[in-house]
């Protein structure tokens, strides 16, 4: 989901026995919570993905969010502020998968685009509670080591909310200047969270609040009026696009060459011409997530767009090959 593919689990028959594996064997409530999110995802993610009817999308969107929101009683026992976050993520994804393919002005989307919003500024204050929480056990913790000890996702989808506040709303000059002064609110409380976070300006929270102070610069524009780049990345789609148009202002030349994607306009306001040669900008500065989106549709697991979630080349193959213990002597 996060990486805007289609998931490796989707049959009746997996599907299934991960049901029968959570009932029989019992796991933490909390691990079950978190499983049964994903169960739902696996379910809906490949039929939204190969679908191209606005009315099947709304429907099953509806039933996606059914599905998530009786998780809250099924599996109450488990429930925690990050169960809840995961729920709110997997909801964005498939709000932004289907209003990436919806024509503007079409009432399905516009419903989706507030639903998006609410959950945006849901997994924000989530986040940023947790920011201010103080446990009675530290464990001799900073703040900004106790934050990252937090999974991968659980930024990767602050990171998606922020985005998605920012392509839809902050930056968006067809919304009511009270969206846009909320969600500008939401996008400086994760900008915050990310810059606490950071211990480098190259690690991934330091360019993650890079690409939020650069992207936030821009004037708002329609955005309606302008299309992705990229489409068939799931929601992850918009998320790409942000680090493309972030690479762009900074002064670093882009161009997105993926198989039947047609280039189009981004959100943002952009150079003209792009290329990505591999090296940084004349002024030496990183860029925010950087990340070549060149893909070879015969090499999908070396594609280097895996670099920015921090999967090393050849993956899944090369996790499935850990190298040679020596020998104890």
């Amino acid at each position: 989901m996060h990486l805007g593919l289609p998931s490796l689990v989707s049959s009746d028959t997996d599907l299934a026995t991960i049901r029968t594996i959570l009932s029989d064997y019992a796991p933490s409530n909390e691990f079950a919570a978190q499983v049964r999110v994903q169960l739902a995802v696996a379910s809906f993610a490949n039929v939204l993905s190969n679908n191209s009817n606005d009315e099947i999308d709304s429907s099953l969107v509806r039933m996606l969010d059914s599905e998530l929101d009786t998780l809250k009683t099924t599996c109450a026992d488990g429930w925690t502020d990050i169960a809840e976050l995961s729920v709110l993520v997997a909801k964005l994804h498939f709000y932004a998968l289907v209003i990436t393919r919806v024509r503007p002005g079409a009432t399905s989307r516009d419903i989706l685009l507030k639903l998006g919003f609410g959950v945006s500024l849901r997994i924000a204050h989530l986040t940023n509670a947790r920011l201010h929480d103080n446990p009675i056990e530290t464990h001799n913790l900073t703040l900004q080591q106790r934050q990252r000890t937090h999974p991968k996702n659980y930024f990767r989808g602050l990171a998606f909310a922020t985005v998605f506040l920012l392509r839809y709303f902050s930056l968006n000059s067809a919304v009511h200047t009270d969206e846009q002064q909320l969600a500008a609110n939401h996008v400086m409380m994760a900008h915050h969270i990310f810059q606490t976070c950071t211990t480098s300006p190259q690690d991934e929270f330091g360019r993650a609040a890079v690409l939020f102070e650069t992207l936030g610069r821009q004037a708002p524009i329609s955005a309606d009026a302008t299309k992705l780049r990229l489409t068939d990345r799931m929601g992850v789609s918009i998320l790409l696009d942000a680090v493309s148009t972030a690479s762009e202002v900074r002064g670093r030349p882009v161009e997105i060459a993926e198989y039947e994607t047609p280039r189009a306009t981004s959100i943002y306001p952009k150079q003209e011409s792009y290329i990505v040669n591999g090296e940084l900008p004349a002024s030496g500065a990183p860029e925010p997530w950087h990340a070549e989106l060149t893909l070879s549709n015969n090499d999908l697991w070396n594609d280097t767009v895996w670099d920015i979630f921090n999967y090393q080349a050849g993956f899944p193959q090369a996790a499935l090959h850990p190298p040679e213990m020596h020998p104890q002597q």
